[in-house]
Formats: structure tokens, C-alpha cells, sequence
């Protein structure tokens, strides 16, 4: 994510090869520890263990004495926060309730970010990330944008447009700004998940089924690869409780029932398959995939 400046390292070039005409740009050479300008829009794959998920980085902000830099992330979903020693740098991004914290390489031409990180639900990941803005020509000078109306274009395999899309709200695993309370009814509020173990780890689909009852609740959980099952049947919100968890894969999203078999089937992103659940026995388990 760090650009080296366009006309000192074409000078570095041409010292190498010998070609006096471009030396003057040496004038000032540049610290081996000094910053690299990343300021700019980057896009690529974050290959995680529980699937691949598109990202792009804009980085607004970047102090050349310290080396802090800042940014946004996903459509604005995600706050950035760094720090570029050289060609290295460290960064944080959050998202309220998530945080995820990488470290990667700038490329020598300013180009292309080699790294790797962990988030907050101890997944990890690798990733390369190209620019899709000019590199800066002078460290400190104004800053490569992209008109506010366009999106970064692929710059090359497993480049992506932005993720997600104008106007969306989700940013992927961890993603999405927190719910907002308008109304609280205290005697819901806070029982699911009030109890360690009831607690519902980044919750994506549901669905009510169980038998020809349909006495329980099914809850997709994406980032722990659970699918929890909740007794629905009591009527007191502070008995409401998950009774079983059934490992089904990698980034479970939706989930539908049937009233008349008990099966349960969840979409399962990153495996790219379909988890079906016997959601009517005493223990419910994974049946097929």
C-alpha cells in the first residue's frame, strides 16, 4: 500500500543503469526508513480461511515525519488507521464490534501491497492489493484521486471493482455499521446472547422449522461456521436459550427450513456448498453436504 515517489525511484533507475540526464533527481535522497506515499485507492482478494472477500483500501492521509496514515475502507464501512516504516506498514481496520490488523510490503514501483492479517474472530489471511490510482510523483504533493462518481478499475487477476456497491451498507465478514435502538422493549432486549452461551457470532440467516411443531429457530452464524438452534417454544424471553450448535462450513449465510421433513438447508459461502441439517432430532446434526 505504500507508493515510493514516481521521480525518485525513476532516478534510483537511471543511476543504475547509468543514465546521467536523470541524476539531478537525487539531489535529496530519501532515508531508507522514510514513509512510502500511500495515499491512494488499492483493491484486491483478502484470501481468509473461511473464503475469499473482495476489498478496496482508499488511504486519504499520511504524515511524512511520522509516517501515520488513514483511511476508509469497503465503501466507507471501514475506518483505517496505520503506520508506513519504508516500505512496510501496519495497519488497522475497524468496523464497530470487528477489527482487523494486517501487515504487508509495498513493491518497489509503488504498484502492488503483499501482506497478511487476523481479525478479531482469530480468522487469518493473506492478500495482494494493486493501486488503482497513479502514484503519487512527490511525497507530501497532492494526493492521486478517483472522481467520486467512478470506481476504481480492475487492475489486473483478482482485481475487483469495489465491494460493495454504491449505496450498500454491508462490508463483508465483520462488516456494516452498528444496529441503531429506536425503541426498547425490556423484556426482549439482550436474552439471546445475554448468556455466554447463547451468544450468536456475526448472525446472517435464520429460518423457524424443526418438525411439524416448528418449535425451533435455526441461526446462521458466518464467522464462527455454526449454525445455532434456538428452542423457541418458551414463552418468557429469559428462557429463550440456543440449545445445540452444528459445525457446517465456511461462512454460513442463508438458511431455509422444512415444516414437514425437519431438514434444515444453509448456504455455505466460502465452500461454495449446501449444508443440509437434521433440524428434528433430539441432537440436531449435519446430514449431508
Amino acid at each position: 500500500m505504500r507508493r515510493l515517489a514516481g521521480s525518485v525511484l525513476v532516478g534510483v533507475l537511471a543511476l543504475a543503469i547509468g543514465a546521467p540526464v536523470l541524476l539531478p533527481r537525487l539531489a535529496t535522497p530519501v532515508a531508507a526508513d522514510s514513509p512510502v506515499d500511500i495515499r491512494g485507492t488499492w483493491s484486491g482478494i483478502y484470501h481468509a480461511n473461511i473464503g475469499d472477500f473482495p476489498n478496496t483500501d482508499v488511504w486519504t492521509d499520511e504524515d511524512f515525519t511520522t509516517g501515520i496514515v488513514s483511511g476508509v475502507a469497503n465503501n466507507n464501512t471501514y475506518t483505517l488507521q496505520g503506520t508506513v516504516v519504508g516500505n512496510k506498514l501496519h495497519a488497522i481496520a475497524q468496523t464497530p464490534g470487528y477489527t482487523s490488523t494486517t501487515d504487508s510490503v509495498i513493491s518497489a514501483d509503488g504498484t502492488m501491497m503483499t501482506g497478511s492479517g487476523t481479525d478479531t474472530n482469530g480468522n487469518t489471511g493473506t492478500f495482494t492489493f494493486l493501486r488503482q490510482t497513479p502514484v503519487p510523483s512527490t511525497p507530501g504533493g497532492p494526493a492521486a484521486s478517483v472522481p467520486a462518481s467512478s470506481a476504481p478499475a480492475p487492475g489486473g487477476p483478482g482485481v475487483v471493482n469495489p465491494n460493495p456497491a454504491p449505496g450498500c451498507t454491508f462490508g463483508g465478514s465483520g462488516g456494516g455499521p452498528a444496529p441503531v435502538v429506536t425503541s426498547v422493549d425490556s423484556a426482549v432486549v439482550d436474552q439471546i446472547g445475554s448468556q455466554a452461551q447463547d451468544k450468536l457470532e456475526s448472525p446472517t440467516g435464520l429460518a423457524v422449522g424443526g418438525g411439524a411443531a416448528g418449535d425451533r429457530l435455526f441461526v446462521a452464524n458466518s464467522s464462527s461456521g455454526m449454525l445455532a438452534v434456538i428452542d423457541d417454544r418458551a414463552r418468557d424471553p429469559a428462557d429463550i436459550h440456543v440449545i445445540a450448535r452444528v459445525p457446517v462450513g465456511h461462512y454460513p449465510a442463508d438458511v431455509v427450513s422444512s415444516i414437514i421433513t425437519g431438514r434444515v438447508f444453509v448456504a455455505v459461502v466460502a465452500d461454495c456448498r449446501i449444508a443440509v441439517v437434521d433440524g428434528s432430532a433430539a441432537t440436531p446434526s449435519l446430514i449431508t453436504s
